[in-house]
């Protein structure tokens, strides 16, 4: 089994990712930027995707899309980490002393998925201190007439829209 390789030749991890960063297939229609195949990209493409839309969208629009970036990722280091475990005992080596892989683009995705459940996590609490501020206004009798009043205005304007220009 030929030996698997995380990084070109000559290049550092870190500009191995730059570098696949430009070669990352790019969205190709602003309106749905998400539709890109996971299934053809390999680790080092799916951390620079991931780190891409997370910079490039709002967090809770592509919170499921980054979970299934993560998902991928994590079962293509899964299979990786087979493949060097099986070459590690036909080596001799013991199942016990095997190690997983932590390179670059492991370390990379672990904290950028951190960063993503930490903007994730600011953002919900952002959305829900709107809620309880709105829930708050709407409590208030003020309010209450403020809008009933803006519903038989709106129901008038409505009416006029029916019968037309006179």
């Amino acid at each position: 089994m030929e030996e698997l390789k995380t990084t070109k030749e000559g290049l550092e991890p870190e500009e191995q990712l730059v570098q696949n960063a430009s070669e990352a297939v790019e969205p190709q229609d602003d309106k749905e930027p998400l539709k890109e195949s996971l299934e053809s990209m390999n680790r080092e493409e799916l951390v620079n995707y991931f780190k891409r839309v997370m910079d490039t969208h709002p967090i809770l629009e592509v919170n499921r899309h980054l979970y299934d970036v993560h998902d991928r990722y994590s079962r293509l280091t899964t299979q990786y980490n087979e493949e060097l475990k099986a070459k590690f005992i036909a080596d001799g080596g013991e199942e016990k002393d095997f190690k997983g892989v932590e390179d670059y683009a492991q370390t990379t995705m672990s904290t950028l998925y951190g960063e993503f459940k930490h903007k994730r996590t600011v953002e919900q609490t952002a959305q829900e201190k709107i809620r309880q501020n709105n829930l708050q206004l709407k409590s208030d009798p003020e309010f209450s007439v403020l809008f009933s009043e803006f519903v038989v205005a709106d129901s008038l304007v409505s009416d006029t829209k029916i019968i037309g220009n006179v």
